[in-house]
């Protein structure tokens, strides 16, 4: 595998046709939570993530690799300053699987969100039929199981909204900056 590079970007809305295109591969958009009906639909989510990055509750990007393509979002969303987590979201168009950009997009936003947003912890919701996300990411050797019962609650109603089960790993900021990657 060569070595790839991402760039992050702002969203931008000249940008969002072609990322609905993206989205709209069944195999990209069956594991995410958000109504892909219609481009409106998308557009209204949109809205929402860009009026709550203003608010200082939501961080969304798009992912641009070496050749200057649009393969993808990341986006930090629910950000709780009180108590310094968020989730964190990351779709790539189909073309992209496989060749390592989801390792260096959630790389490059975790630290974006231990060290310029102060946060502490980062919780990451897939759907457990997503057994090809939960095998990629528990590979990441910053990437936990949580231990207690502290998560049940948000688990029991983010598996009541989906009506899907739900598997939570997350990531603590010490966890992050003490595995080797970034020791």
């Amino acid at each position: 595998m060569r070595n790839h590079m991402i760039e992050l970007r702002p969203f931008e809305w000249k940008d969002a046709k072609e990322l609905y295109e993206m989205l709209r591969d069944q195999e990209v958009h069956q594991y995410l939570d958000m109504v892909l009906n219609t481009y409106q639909n998308y557009e209204e989510w949109l809205q929402k993530i860009e009026w709550l990055e203003i608010l200082g509750e939501a961080y969304h990007r798009c992912v641009w690799n070496e050749e200057e393509k649009l393969i993808g979002e990341v986006y930090l969303i629910n950000m709780d300053q009180e108590n310094r987590r968020a989730e964190m979201g990351t779709w790539i168009g189909r073309n992209y699987w496989g060749k390592g950009y989801n390792r260096l997009i959630k790389e490059r936003v975790l630290s974006e969100a231990f060290t310029r947003l102060y946060l502490e912890t980062i919780l990451l919701f897939m759907q457990k039929e997503n057994q090809r996300s939960i095998r990629s990411l528990q590979r990441l050797p910053y990437i936990t199981k949580p231990l207690d019962e502290q998560y049940q609650d948000l688990i029991k109603y983010k598996e009541y909204k989906l009506g899907k089960p739900i598997e939570l790993l997350i990531v603590k900021k010490e966890d992050f900056f003490s595995s080797s990657s970034f020791a």
